[in-house]
């Protein structure tokens, strides 16, 4: 009776203890389960912050190479009407912050970049302000004005180019009448931060009377 009892009893706890074994590996497997989710997520961040650093110098690049390049005079821009806008008489009044987008941009990051030159539109005002781009016709600029309620000019290029990435990116910058690209600035999408440092830099410089 007594080896019965005893053999019954290191069963039992054999049981306990492969429960507690269990019970264990479960709780490690759920850490470790765990870790690699909280792994996956740092290396998606770090991938996302290495692809942001990168498009910020090749952006940095770009406006370094093409500050201060001269604009063609003979540059034929066009209202919301298809007449016909001299560039130089866009300055004759002081210099314009410019907002050129091509119609093949991400279309989230021109609205973006659109609420944010409303915003600015509204401290140095729509007469200092013109906005370009390169739609095909005059009927998809009006709808453009329209739905985004702008007060101020915008123009069109139709298929001309101001520099040789129009079709690629965004970007501003200040029209003086020296016609050259002053004050080059691409916007990183997701940024707000940067493009409204780059107004105030930009209402310091030109429009605080």
């Amino acid at each position: 009776m007594s080896k019965k009892i005893i053999t019954i009893g290191l069963i039992i706890c054999l049981i306990c203890l492969n429960l507690i074994l269990l019970a264990t590996l479960c709780t490690r497997q759920k850490e470790l389960q765990q870790y690699s989710s909280n792994l996956e997520i740092m290396e998606d961040s770090l991938r996302h912050h290495i692809l942001r650093f990168d498009n910020l110098l090749s952006n940095y690049l770009i406006m370094t190479e093409f500050q201060s390049m001269k604009i063609d005079r003979d540059l034929i821009l066009y209202n919301t009407d298809g007449q016909i806008q001299e560039l130089g008489k866009l300055v004759c009044q002081g210099p314009k912050l410019i907002f050129k987008y091509s119609k093949l941009n991400c279309d989230v990051c021109v609205d973006e970049q659109i609420i944010l030159l409303k915003e600015f539109t509204e401290i140095i005002g729509s007469e200092n302000v013109i906005i370009i781009s390169d739609y095909d016709n005059p009927r998809e600029l009006t709808q453009f004005v329209r739905m985004n309620q702008l007060d101020n000019e915008v123009l069109n290029l139709h298929d001309q180019e101001i520099i040789p990435f129009d079709k690629s990116l965004p970007y501003n910058f200040i029209l003086s009448r020296h016609l050259t690209l002053q004050q080059l600035f691409i916007p990183l999408s997701g940024s707000r931060y940067l493009t409204k440092n780059y107004f105030n830099l930009i209402l310091r410089s030109y429009f605080n009377d």
